[in-house]
C-alpha cells in the first residue's frame, strides 16, 4: 500500500558499539537523539544487530538497552 504523505526516518545504529563500549558510543547517541529531534517524519525507526529487547534465546542486551531505553516508545 502506498501512502504519498506518511514519511519514515530510518535510523541505523551500531549495535555492536553500544553493547561493547567501542569506538565513541556517546557520539552515536548524541547523533541518534539529534537525528531523532530533528525529523519531521511520522514514523521513526532505529535497529540494529543487537536488539535492546527480546524474548528470543539470547534475551536482548541489558548494556545497550540501558542506553536507548529513552528513545523506546
Amino acid at each position: 500500500m502506498e501512502d504519498e504523505d506518511t514519511s519514515v526516518l530510518f535510523y541505523a545504529m551500531d549495535s555492536e558499539d553500544l553493547a561493547q563500549g567501542k569506538y565513541d558510543p556517546d557520539f552515536q547517541l548524541a547523533d541518534m537523539e539529534e537525528a531523532l529531534a530533528n525529523s519531521e517524519a511520522e514514523w521513526k525507526i532505529v535497529f540494529g544487530h543487537h536488539p535492546p529487547l527480546s524474548v528470543g534465546r539470547r534475551a536482548g542486551d541489558w548494556h545497550t538497552y540501558r542506553k536507548v531505553r529513552l528513545f523506546i516508545t
